[in-house]
């Protein structure tokens, strides 16, 4: 979420992510085949049209203290993570703003690593460095290409957590692999008639 700059009259703009309660056990392969076939039909659509570039939905699932998320993509264009660069915004990734339980904000980047994985940093405040250099062993997910899209899942301890008042997530958009300039940022989650790509965004997660 972005607490530091939603107010309450722009919370009333958004409706609430549903984290679905979650019977089976997750393995985090990019494939939701095991998340039940019931849940497969809860996928929330955010971007522009459902068709552009960036566009995702998204399934949230419970488990064991544990927030899982299946996330479908539009990219044609995957740039992955270099690491030879300490600067982190030059990549596709997913950003995460929510609430620590010490009331501060907290920032999180889900970097795209070639061979599949996804690696999760805090970040400072421009979204730029990892505040701390070392990745959150315990943020774990993979990712995999099917039928032109790119599927994303990860798990995220609730623990982190300070609120579910608000979680918000971003998909950061970068198409070139030399310039590397963000493209298009997607964010969640306007109301119908609303868009919700580059735009500010907070939700409220409920389980």
């Amino acid at each position: 979420w972005s607490s530091d700059v939603c107010s309450s009259d722009l919370l009333d703009d958004f409706e609430s992510l549903f984290a679905q309660p979650l019977e089976n056990t997750i393995r985090l392969d990019g494939n939701p085949n095991d998340w039940g076939d019931g849940l497969m039909e809860e996928y929330l659509p955010f971007g522009s049209n459902g068709f552009s570039d960036g566009d995702f939905e998204l399934l949230l699932g419970e488990r064991s203290n544990l927030l899982y998320l299946h996330m479908r993509v539009l990219d044609d264009e995957i740039v992955y993570r270099d690491r030879s660069l300490l600067r982190l915004d030059n990549s596709d990734q997913v950003r995460l703003d929510f609430q620590k339980p010490n009331g501060e904000p907290g920032r999180v980047a889900l970097a795209f690593e070639k061979e599949g994985n996804l690696t999760g940093f805090e970040m400072d405040e421009q979204w730029q460095y990892a505040s701390t250099g070392q990745a959150i062993g315990e943020i774990q997910g993979k990712l995999i290409t099917q039928s032109g899209e790119l599927w994303l899942e990860f798990r995220f301890p609730l623990d982190l957590l300070g609120s579910r008042r608000h979680f918000g997530i971003t998909y950061i958009d970068v198409d070139h692999p030399v310039s590397r300039k963000i493209e298009g940022q997607t964010l969640t989650v306007p109301k119908p008639g609303k868009q919700s790509r580059s735009e500010e965004h907070t939700s409220e997660l409920q389980s």
